[in-house]
């Protein structure tokens, strides 16, 4: 009987420390979208013609998303680089977190915290 209630002790407190894998993707998860860059600040840009990567439609060339972000810019090696490499007609990968939103303000604008990445996509 002790070796019983060992077991099922054993097994809830493994059961307990284990990671919830469902948490975990769904903290990884993230969508990709692309756009040019239309202007470039201090500490922000504007993209234009942003959408989705997933999205069937075509890109909307109205559709401005601001960024206000000065540190989560990469080249297409993955190597880190300062706004000022982000020059306008620069073609941009935006990997962003999975439930973000659009203010819907003009331009539409995306909390930094949903930006992981932005990527320059030309050299």
């Amino acid at each position: 009987m002790k070796k019983i209630i060992s077991l099922i002790l054993l097994l809830l407190i493994l059961t307990a420390c284990s990671n919830n894998p469902q948490k975990e993707s769904s903290k990884e998860s993230s969508v990709e979208a692309n756009g040019i860059v239309e202007s470039v600040n201090d500490d922000s840009i504007l993209v234009n013609s942003f959408k989705e990567n997933s999205d069937k439609t075509p890109a909307d060339k109205n559709e401005k998303i601001h960024f206000g972000i000065k540190d989560k810019y990469y080249n297409e090696e993955g190597k880190k680089i300062k706004l000022s490499e982000i020059k306008i007609n620069d073609k941009v990968l935006i990997e962003l977190s999975n439930d973000y939103e659009i203010l819907e303000t003009y331009p539409g604008q995306i909390d930094s915290m949903d930006v992981i990445k932005i990527i320059k996509l030309n050299s």
